[in-house]
């Protein structure tokens, strides 16, 4: 959700020019991993069950013995327009690389 909505407060970002903001808010509604999180954010923000992404499985989770080397690690899955689906950490991933890109595009700092 944090990652989709990272696009708001770029756009309200006095230190940033008015036309490289929109250039860039405009490169994050074109990048698909960023799609992808606005259908997830939206979803859970708005309750609109009725978006072709869902949620499914628990968070990230260890299972192992208490006070023991876990043994196994779960990550929820997305499922994606077309059938098809991803691990969630996997999207995550994809839409910071994608930010990094949009910002490093516009001079401006990736940390």
């Amino acid at each position: 959700m944090h990652c989709w909505h990272l696009k708001d407060h770029l756009r309200n970002d006095p230190t940033v020019s008015q036309a490289l903001r929109v250039r860039l808010t405009q490169a994050v509604h074109s990048a698909p991993s960023l799609r992808i999180a606005q259908k997830i954010a939206n979803g859970t923000k708005h309750y609109n069950l009725g978006y072709s992404v869902s949620m499914r499985g628990a968070h990230d989770l260890t299972i192992g013995p208490l006070g023991g080397a876990p043994q196994a690690k779960t990550y929820p899955g997305v499922s994606l327009p077309g059938g098809t689906s991803e691990r969630a950490i996997v999207l995550a991933e994809r839409a910071a690389r994608q930010w990094a890109a949009i910002l490093k595009k516009g001079n401006l700092p990736v940390t």
